[in-house]
């Protein structure tokens, strides 16, 4: 009878340690749900300056931009296919660039960069009437 007193003595031991930690682990729960509770319903307080951005946009429409938008000048599609578009074409081996139209192809600008360049006089040193005269 001792013994089967005394394994009924551990079980209740047992259970009141498993009875404890339920209980404690029920009110971290209740204490959880009350602090979520109480931060979600705090009331925030905002910035003016985010007022402000918050207001709505003027709706009115401002006429005279209308009338500078008809004045600019367009091009029809003939101006448009008759304009020339140029590009920067590097000479091989040098950093020197060339502008040449974006149709030229590369064998063209080889052409052009292997074509003597006309050599530029120095400035003459003489006086400005000697150079009218």
């Amino acid at each position: 009878m001792e013994n089967t007193f005394s394994k009924d003595i551990k079980r209740l031991q047992k259970n009141q340690q498993f009875l404890t930690i339920v209980v404690l682990l029920f009110v971290c729960m209740i204490f959880w749900l009350i602090m979520s509770l109480f931060s979600t319903t705090q009331e925030k307080q905002t910035d003016s300056s985010l007022l402000l951005l918050a207001k709505p946009l003027n709706p009115t429409i401002n006429r005279d931009v209308f009338t500078l938008l008809e004045q600019k000048k367009s091009y029809s599609s003939q101006e448009l296919e008759s304009f020339t578009i140029y590009k920067f074409a590097k000479i091989d081996r040098s950093s020197e660039q060339i502008i040449v139209p974006i149709t030229t192809t590369e064998e063209e600008i080889k052409a052009l960069s292997e074509t003597p360049k006309p050599a530029v006089a120095p400035p003459s040193t003489g006086s400005a009437t000697s150079v009218i005269e």
